[in-house]
């Protein structure tokens, strides 16, 4: 299985970011994380859809109904600043959980590419670069957890549309 599944060289940057809806989910259950932390794991309930321009190639995504999402693997307690479920910056996250999930881009291009989605979505500089230097600095806890039969169940859920830009 190749990991990440789409290589993209050190140093590009994603742009024309866009998303087609907010996310509809559930909640589907909860859980411990890192074996101490209780958080919230939700069921995307319809398709999402989000797409962006990298190197002259076009990307849309479609994370299908079904996935499962923690909204930026972030401890319930956290929820209290950070809510995981409607807040303005979700669409990004859940880009970036898919990404995460099903290792479709490098690590670092995702973490990018979360903090400048964020900007589209309108979220100030400083909660931009506050969730990127979490993700940068941490998600490697996440990512380390990743098996090659996780990887491909969360690809399961992911269709990727990629063209030519003009």
């Amino acid at each position: 299985m190749k990991r990440p599944l789409i290589h993209i060289p050190k140093g590009s940057k994603p742009t024309r970011i866009w998303f087609l809806d907010q996310p509809a989910t559930r909640l589907h259950h909860s859980e411990r994380l890192w074996y101490v932390f209780p958080r919230s794991v939700f069921e995307l309930t319809e398709d999402f859809v989000f797409g962006f321009t990298v190197n002259g190639k076009k990307y849309l995504i479609v994370v299908r109904r079904g996935f499962l999402t923690d909204f930026a693997s972030t401890p319930n307690l956290i929820h209290v600043f950070f809510p995981p479920q409607n807040a303005k910056w979700n669409k990004s996250v859940l880009g970036h959980d898919c990404g995460y999930g099903c290792e479709l881009f490098p690590r670092w291009f995702l973490d990018l590419l979360l903090r400048e989605a964020m900007s589209v979505e309108g979220s100030s500089t400083e909660l931009r670069y506050t969730f990127w230097h979490f993700v940068r600095n941490w998600g490697w806890l996440t990512y380390l957890g990743h098996t090659e039969r996780s990887v491909r169940d969360a690809r399961d859920y992911i269709d990727i549309i990629t063209e030519d830009a003009a």
